[in-house]
């Protein structure tokens, strides 16, 4: 089976992948709809109260964030089968960007992403798929926890750590897979 994305995290992770949209793709006060397909296998907060496996959206404006929406998630025990999430959201009149986060929140296990894309009110896909044009994203962790791993189905990728902010970079030069399995 292929995946788009797949996080998978054997510890329990606090730790997010990052795609960043900035004015050139969203406009300020449009309201779009943003889809996922997510599947999860294993999810455990190990100890912890309340974790979560998501994708979300989070709207900035200038002075920082304007909203933000876990729209998209796994709780603890949770395996399922390929679900397609869908949420609509409005971009604020001071609209700067938008970050779509991937990731984990104090949980382990395995999050599946694929198909995921963002149209406007008219129907214009904004983003239709992830590639290495799309996937400038860059993953973030807490301190104490270790970052999700992240296996990409359209080109494999090196991650480069520094403090708590790993910086993602597509490799071109490597060969293209048909998937993560």
């Amino acid at each position: 089976e292929s995946y788009g994305l797949r996080l998978t995290s054997p510890e329990v992770s606090d730790s997010h992948y990052t795609f960043t949209l900035g004015s050139s793709s969203l406009n300020p006060g449009s309201t779009y709809t943003i889809s996922v397909d997510m599947k999860f296998d294993g999810l455990a907060t190990n100890g912890y109260e309340y974790g979560i496996a998501y994708t979300s959206v989070y709207l900035y404006g200038p002075d920082g964030l304007s909203s933000f929406k876990d729209f998209a998630f796994g709780e603890n025990g949770v395996s399922s089968d390929w679900t397609t999430y869908n949420y609509k959201f409005t971009t604020p009149a001071n609209f700067t960007k938008a970050d779509i986060n991937l990731g984990f929140y104090r949980m382990s296990g395995k999050a599946g992403y694929d198909n995921l894309s963002i149209v406007d009110s008219e129907g214009n896909k904004v983003l239709s798929h992830i590639d290495k044009k799309t996937m400038k994203a860059a993953c973030y962790f807490s301190e104490g926890y270790l970052p999700a791993i992240l296996d990409s189905g359209f080109e494999q990728t090196k991650l480069y750590m520094s403090s708590n902010k790993i910086s993602m970079i597509m490799a071109s030069a490597l060969p293209k897979t048909n998937g993560v399995s």
